[in-house]
């Protein structure tokens, strides 16, 4: 069995309930999509702009000086087998380089607060990505990345001409522990429908 899993779905999807997870990829259900304001696509864009171009030491001066790209990339991994199951992983980089050597990934995230919590849940999207630039479907492999992390754009006030000023954060983010948690994913997409988290609202909406 070949299931395809979108990157984004390990931060917040696998960690809310594993039941609507297990839906999705397993029996095709889909939640309907929230309302998602226009201000934070344009912030985005404005952060991959302001990018495109600098050295990655500029966000953090232990990064090494490699020029970033900040155009959306299409990614898509090779198969990853675990037992009777092969995951393939596809999605969007944010902000990404590598000179042959090394290799830099980061991720953009207009946030109220940027903190270790953020890092505990997007730290496996980081991972992902790096894993299909290391074994993409098609195309040159990029050397494994070791430079991961959050890049965070934080509102902090109105100043006294009216200009927004915000704070810019980088949080780094481990490369190792990928593929345990990979084959964790792999265990529960494989087994039975697993139990619905508590007061899911989603579970209880399908299964009425």
């Amino acid at each position: 069995m070949q299931i395809q899993v979108a990157v984004s779905d390990l931060s917040y999807k696998w960690a809310g309930c594993k039941r609507c997870f297990w839906a999705k990829y397993r029996e095709g259900w889909r939640e309907p999509k929230g309302i998602f304001p226009g201000v934070f696509h344009t912030l985005d864009k404005i952060q991959r702009e302001y990018w495109q171009g600098k050295l990655a030491a500029e966000v953090c001066p232990t990064l090494p000086r490699i020029v970033l790209q900040a155009q959306k990339q299409k990614i898509k991994s090779q198969p990853i087998q675990f037992g009777p199951v092969a995951i393939v992983l596809s999605g969007e980089m944010d902000v990404y380089g590598t000179d042959g050597r090394q290799t830099v990934i980061l991720d953009n995230k207009v946030t109220g607060k940027l903190d270790q919590e953020k890092v505990d849940i997007y730290s496996q999207t980081l991972r992902a990505y790096a894993y299909c630039k290391a074994y993409p479907e098609e195309g040159d492999p990029w050397p494994p990345a070791r430079h991961l992390g959050l890049v965070g754009l934080i509102p902090r006030k109105l100043n006294a001409r009216g200009i927004l000023e915000v704070e810019q954060i980088f949080l780094p983010i481990h490369p190792d522990g990928f593929l345990p948690f990979m084959a964790e994913v792999a265990r529960l997409l494989a087994g039975p429908k697993p139990p619905a988290k508590e007061k899911c609202g989603w579970c209880s909406l399908r299964e009425r």
